[in-house]
């Protein structure tokens, strides 16, 4: 293929948004509660934000990385599990990367 400019400099300091890149919030509240949540989200930034519950016995960092700790595996789009205090369901899968996850928090028992 073609190598662009663009692509060389991207190699050597990363990812460049231009007006041709869309990018995905990291965090966006959907209708009735639900949440959609990049796999690259960082767990204990949703532990501040909306005090998320998590094992912490499940050695990870992201919330992509704690539904593939917690399947053990690579996990498919439409996977659902509950975590502490949250239903997750894998909404979209990027190679073998959680791309986004929809999380619903359940009411407190």
């Amino acid at each position: 293929g073609i190598v662009s400019l663009e692509d060389l400099i991207e190699e050597v300091v990363g990812e460049i948004q231009d007006e041709f890149d869309h990018e995905t919030l990291p965090i966006d509240e959907l209708e009735n509660g639900i949440l959609r949540i990049r796999g690259d989200v960082i767990l204990a930034e949703l532990e501040q934000l909306y005090d998320f519950k998590w094992n912490h016995d499940l050695k990870a960092v992201t919330i992509g990385g704690l539904l593939m700790a917690a399947l053990g595996d690579i996990p498919i789009a439409e996977d659902k599990i509950t975590i502490g205090n949250a239903e997750l369901t894998v909404e979209e899968i990027e190679g073998m990367a959680v791309k986004s996850v929809l999380v619903k928090f359940l009411p407190a028992e």
